[in-house]
């Protein structure tokens, strides 16, 4: 009896053990972001549209009290970002790079103006990741055909 209910336990644990350190692949992006005026004071309340360059897919959203907003789980892809406020020029950024397993950030600094100004900025994304501390790299299909293979195996 007591061996029947000793080998189910220990496949259990060691299941449980061995699947503990997986890590599950994301496949969606998060783009991030501060809203600001020209004396860096935060601006709740302001409009942000993020829209896909490819699919033409949209997300509106609003800055909370922190003049802070979060777009989680978008697609990969090239975005545009526009945010706008009441008594402010509308801020626009295009071609904004999203990438899987990545956290994209875009500040605004909106500056004063009438409704209908706007400012343009056009500007590629930093390479750098700072938003989280994940340590990654991307391996190209071209590095992949580089690798060298040993004589008497084939991956």
């Amino acid at each position: 009896m007591r061996k029947c209910f000793i080998a189910p336990v220990c496949i259990i644990l060691t299941v449980l053990v061995l699947t503990t350190g997986l890590d599950a692949q994301v496949l969606y992006g998060t783009l991030v972001g501060n809203v600001t005026d020209a004396s860096s004071a935060s601006i709740p309340g302001a409009q942000v549209k993020v829209t896909n360059m490819g699919t033409a897919q949209a997300w509106d959203l609003v800055t909370g009290p922190e003049g802070t907003y979060s777009v989680s789980t978008i697609p990969p892809g090239a975005y545009n970002v526009t945010i706008s406020a009441k008594g402010f020029r509308t801020f626009t950024t295009r071609d904004v790079r999203v990438v899987a397993n990545s956290t994209v950030r875009v500040n605004a600094s909106l500056e004063l103006g009438q409704v209908t100004e706007s400012v343009e900025i056009s500007a590629e994304a930093f390479a750098l990741q700072t938003d989280t501390m994940d340590v990654r790299s991307e391996i190209g299909s071209s590095e992949l055909q580089s690798v060298p293979v040993p004589v008497t195996r084939n991956y």
